[in-house]
């Protein structure tokens, strides 16, 4: 596992990968997170909902919307994510006589830094639920509000392509790193036909992880066929 990455890429490509609905900087790939206590305040499932509903740009009105929540009950998430830099302002409407912000996000994804990651065994747990907070209820936030919508309008398979599962699968060692070779390959795959800006927004979450923890002698770790 060489790194851990918060996908918040759920927007169609022709807007999200090659700019924005407003004006604005582009968005960028990722963000790296140097903080961990940063890191600990994107874990939120009320802040990863809004970062779902922020690959457009939207006002705070907009988003509580979107999202049937109370405005006043966003401005403080808000203030948190635009703090963390991982949403910006990218216009200013004026709304009768008043002037409201609209946001986006900043960055397609979310990781941490190498600084981070190498200084995990300090606080091992907390790094790990961190991380795992990060990929997991990102996803679950993103396929909730997309199983919701399906479900509202009565699961039609002709409209429904996709796959959802998990797999426990025993791997010798030696073929551990084809595996990720193959995932790795699979994710460009994906992103070359992000890049295409035809279709429609697709999620795909991945965690491929040894279940078992770390030999403490080192030893090899694999184990006989069965």
């Amino acid at each position: 596992m060489t790194s851990t990455t918060a996908s918040l890429d759920t927007h169609a490509a022709d807007t999200a990968r090659h700019g924005s609905d407003t004006d604005g900087d582009p968005i960028l790939d990722e963000v790296v997170i140097d903080d961990i206590e940063v890191l600990e305040q994107l874990v939120s499932p009320v802040r990863l909902r809004i970062l779902y509903h922020l690959r457009t740009a939207q006002s705070v009105r907009e988003l509580a919307d979107a999202m049937s929540t109370p405005v006043t009950r966003l401005y403080y998430h808000i203030g948190i994510l635009l703090d963390a830099g991982v949403i910006t302002v990218v216009d200013v409407r004026k709304r009768g006589a008043q002037l409201e912000k609209v946001y986006r996000i900043t960055g397609h994804s979310i990781r941490p830094s190498d600084r981070i990651v190498e200084s995990a065994a300090g606080d091992a747990r907390r790094f790990a639920e961190v991380a795992a907070g990060l990929v997991l209820d990102s996803a679950r936030a993103e396929l909730t509000e997309s199983l919701t919508a399906h479900a509202e309008a009565g699961f039609d398979p002709a409209r429904l392509a996709g796959s959802l599962g998990r797999t426990i699968a025993s791997i010798p060692a030696d073929h551990v790193e084809e595996v990720i070779g193959q995932l790795e390959a699979f994710i460009t795959d994906l992103k070359d036909c992000d890049r295409e800006g035809v279709g429609a927004a697709y999620g795909f979450t991945y965690a491929f992880f040894p279940i078992e923890p770390p030999d403490p002698e080192g030893g090899d770790d694999r184990r006989e066929a069965r």
